[in-house]
């Protein structure tokens, strides 16, 4: 009976790699096609390529999706931009691939301190329990590593036949030039030396 439950064990440890690699495979590809689409993230707000992407979405899979941006915008560096529509993009695949929405929104929300996005289908949604945490909801684990990047916070909030919420925090950060940077790190070597 052990050799049994040790067999099972392994084969279920060697499946669950299998998915793993599948769906950093899949990513993988995502990003490649995404980076091709749009080279310009630099040049571009969050709220211009969160409209944008709103559009594609809505133009690929018939799903309407409505993008409204509230505040002022700010933009974030190059790498930044690019976690934070990476999540925003999983956001809606998962809505559009598993949901089943009849529509999406999303709410693109600039603070004085932080930026918010969120995304919502009034789709089939799911259970949050933890005996169902790896059923099929993929990429959920990436999003929260990407905004965890960024020092913010991701919130999922679902419940079968009630849609999914998913939100995004970022602060936003006020850059320092470099220059300063230098100075204030040698603050007290330079006022030995005065």
């Amino acid at each position: 009976m052990e050799v049994d439950s040790s067999e099972a064990r392994l084969r279920d440890q060697l499946l669950n790699y299998a998915s793993d690699q599948v769906r950093a495979t899949i990513e993988s590809a995502r990003e490649a096609v995404w980076a091709l689409r749009n080279t310009s993230t630099s040049a571009a707000d969050v709220a211009t390529l969160c409209e944008e992407l709103s559009r594609q979405v809505q133009s690929n899979s018939g799903v309407p999706v409505r993008c409204r941006v509230t505040g002022d915008s700010f933009k974030f560096g190059e790498s930044s931009t690019h976690e934070l529509l990476m999540t925003v993009r999983e956001a809606l695949a998962n809505a559009v691939t598993h949901a089943n929405p009849r529509s999406i929104d999303i709410d693109v929300c600039f603070t004085k301190r932080s930026l918010e996005i969120e995304v919502r289908d009034d789709g089939c949604g799911f259970d949050q329990s933890p005996d169902s945490s790896r059923n099929g909801h993929f990429g959920m684990l990436g999003m929260q590593e990407r905004v965890h990047l960024l020092r913010g916070f991701l919130t999922i909030e679902s419940k079968p036949k009630r849609g999914t919420r998913v939100r995004i925090v970022v602060p936003r950060r006020r850059h320092i030039p470099i220059f300063d940077r230098v100075w204030a790190g040698n603050e007290g070597e330079r006022d030995s030396k005065d």
